[in-house]
This record gives structure tokens, sequence and C-alpha cells, in this order.
């Protein structure tokens, strides 16, 4: 976790206000600009301000429960019959991420760490009795092989995912290069959807367990 989190909490609010508002004044006045008067620049720009966006209002998103996390590089979204895994932000990779661990070792953190959340999600599952919740998860980083594994259906995803990725461009880019140990460029268009029901993904908890314990040796 973020040394921020752990601060006195009006002194973590006051951070987390000042750099919701420090990013995201600037871009929306940028932004309006932008589309008012050229749409291309708009258009050329919005990745670059999506990108100080997430960074700038993950603070604020997590103290206020907007993003639940359930590890360190991965949080939750919900709706009435879904819940949504997703990466953590950028916010989260540089707070966690050492440059000495880039490559596999950096990848096989981040498979923990994703485990860890789905352990997580599923002791919450089964102490809130939810049942025939639909779970879903679109990323680039996870490993197809082990999703199946986990019990996880693979399909490709609708044309929103794959429109909220290309918004999000730079981000991925990133946070994809970091991991692999040198600058990479993601082929963002083999972005694939895991889906699971919660209650096939209760019943793969030993198997998680033991694949985790197997990471952690």
């Amino acid at each position: 976790m973020h040394k921020l989190y752990s601060l006195p909490s009006p002194i973590k609010w006051l951070i987390a206000l000042l750099m919701f508002f420090i990013g995201g004044i600037p871009i929306g006045l940028i932004l309006s600009y932008a589309f008012f008067s050229s749409k291309i620049y708009f258009l050329l720009i919005l990745p670059f301000a999506f990108s100080l966006a997430v960074f700038s209002g993950t603070p604020i998103f997590r103290l206020t429960g907007v993003y639940k996390y359930y590890s360190p590089m991965t949080l939750v979204t919900r709706n009435k019959d879904t819940i949504e895994i997703h990466n953590g932000t950028s916010f989260d990779f540089l707070s966690h991420f050492k440059f000495s661990d880039k490559g596999y070792k950096w990848k096989r953190r981040l498979m923990t760490y994703y485990l860890e959340g789905i352990l997580n999600l599923i002791n919450e599952l089964k102490a809130s009795n939810e049942k025939d919740k639909r779970i879903i998860g679109t990323s680039y980083f996870f490993n197809i092989r082990t999703a199946e594994r986990i019990g996880f259906k693979i399909s490709n995803p609708s044309i929103l995912p794959k429109i909220k990725v290309t918004i999000n461009f730079l981000d991925i880019l990133f946070m994809f290069s970091l991991s692999e140990g040198k600058f990479k460029i993601p082929n963002i268009y083999q972005l694939k959807k895991a889906e699971i029901s919660s209650n096939e993904l209760i019943e793969k908890e030993d198997y998680i367990m033991a694949l985790l314990h197997k990471l952690n040796k």
C-alpha cells in the first residue's frame, strides 16, 4: 500500500483532493478548448489527458470507495449483477514497482497480486453469500492459459472495452514496457475478456491457493 494511505485521515484526504483538482481542472479546461476548437486536436490530446486524470484521480477514487482494492494491483468495480476486475492504475504501479524487478520478476509479482486479489474477492463472496454474479475482467496482462485453468471463459470483448483501451494506450504502454523490462508496444487489439460466475470462482478457491503458494516459493 502506498504510504499516502497510512497518513492521518485529514492529511491523506487533503492530498488526494489536491491531486484530483490539480490534475482535473487543467485537463477539463484543455479538453474543453480542444473540443470546441478542433476535433483532431481533441482526439490527439485525449490519451494524455486521460492518463493524467487516472493517475491524479486514483487516491480520491480509492478513498471514496469508487475503486475497491482487493490487493495492491487488483481493484473491483460493481453494478447490480456484475463484478468487474481491473488492473491497478499507473499510480498503483509506480507505488509498488521497483526498477530492479523489471521483466520476469515483476510479471511474477503481478500474477501474485492478481491471485491474492481474486482470493480476497472469493472470501468476500462467501461471507456475503453473493451468488450468481457475473465476474468479468478485460486485460492484456493476464495469462490466458492460467485464466482458463482457474475457470474463466475467454472471449473477444465488445467494442466499448476496446475504445477504453485505445484512450488509455499511454498508461498501458508505460506499464507494459516496465513489466517487460524494455520499451515494448503492446498489441491492444489482442485484448481478451475473461468471464466466470461467482459460484464457479468459489469452487476454484483451492486451486488458486495452490497456484499462489507455488508462485510464492
